[in-house]
């Protein structure tokens, strides 16, 4: 099922979620590292690069094994988008990560996952891509992107909590180490204490697996690939023009990303807090969420300090959308709203 998913041959690993999936190609690294990333590099691997920072002040980790500049500023342009001419001004022979998201899961905008990837591999460098936000929502084909590793998330296409995919290139996964050692994957143990793994993925599973979250995810999958990936694309797409064309005409709406076209729509009321409009919202029975989406340097080019996203996906309809913009526009006085 993953392999028809992706387009690819069987070369992944079951995880507990797509963060934990990104966590593993750290062990691919040695020597200096340049890891280039953005302003919405995924959570995960953004705690990482803060750990490994943490690490070499602390003295825990050499300061010349670990290497690590942020080209958070010069990658992303002012629309918030991580193009192919921006990576090339900050892409070095010492870049040995490039790690992206193939839609952001704040403005929405899907990246040139393609040529980012052609460009990583020029310098010699490892492409991560981050599919949480596009695995679900479209066909993904990896051996066209060829990524050298993607992840994505259970929970973002149907499936349940705590179960997510890494797909790699075989020849890099037979390079890394596992995080977790256990039963079920040494091939040989010896008194001597010399060990050897199985080849990918039987290396990175150890112990007991979550049987039930693989079952969950495989009758997801199954779920969405029988409405067609297409479809579903096709549908969000247009879901999205008409959301934007009636929540512009919301009175002192913000629009942060009105360009993109996923099914991501984030914005902001003037003169209303993010966390008090989706809780007004909520009253109605609406759900977006508020925050930083995990994201948190992303909005400091907004000027803001939080804001609210919808995410349509092909269960929504034309009669929700309606609901959510009802709801916008009878907020007005947003006390006077919430408390009568």
């Amino acid at each position: 099922l993953i392999r028809s998913v992706l387009n690819g041959v069987w070369k992944n690993d079951e995880n507990s979620n797509g963060t934990h999936a990104l966590s593993y190609y750290w062990g691919m690294s040695s020597g200096a590292i340049d890891v280039v990333t953005s302003h919405q590099i995924p959570a995960g691997t953004r705690q990482l690069i803060y750990m490994l920072k943490e690490m070499v002040k602390s003295g825990e980790m050499n300061p010349f094994s670990c290497e690590i500049y942020d080209q958070n500023c010069r990658l992303v342009n002012e629309e918030g988008k991580c193009t192919p001419e921006n990576l090339r001004k900050v892409i070095s022979s010492k870049t040995k990560i490039v790690s992206l998201a193939h839609i952001t899961n704040v403005l929405g905008f899907e990246n040139n996952i393609k040529e980012l990837c052609k460009i990583a591999h020029e310098y010699g460098a490892i492409f991560v891509c981050d599919g949480a936000q596009s695995v679900p929502h479209m066909k993904i084909d990896v051996k066209d992107l060829d990524v050298d590793f993607l992840t994505f998330s259970g929970h973002k296409m149907c499936g349940p909590t705590g179960i997510g995919v890494l797909y790699g290139k075989f020849e890099l996964l037979d390079k890394i180490d596992p995080l977790l050692l256990g039963g079920g994957m040494n091939s040989t143990f010896s008194l001597c204490g010399d060990v050897s793994l199985l080849l990918p993925p039987t290396k990175f599973e150890a112990g007991t697996q979550n049987i039930e979250g693989v079952i969950g995810l495989g009758a997801a999958i199954k779920y969405l690939e029988k409405i067609g990936m297409s479809n579903i694309e096709k549908y969000e797409r247009e879901l999205r023009t008409y959301l934007i064309k009636k929540i512009k005409q919301v009175p002192n709406i913000i629009l942060y990303n009105e360009k993109a076209s996923t099914g991501i729509v984030t914005f902001n009321i003037k003169g209303i807090h993010a966390q008090d409009e989706s809780s007004l919202l909520n009253s109605k029975g609406i759900c977006v969420r508020s925050g930083q989406h995990c994201a948190k340097l992303l909005v400091e080019r907004f000027g803001t300090d939080a804001t609210c996203r919808a995410s349509l996906y092909f269960y929504n309809t034309y009669a929700e959308i309606d609901a959510f913009v009802s709801a916008l526009m009878e907020g007005g006085d947003f006390l006077d709203a919430f408390f009568n």
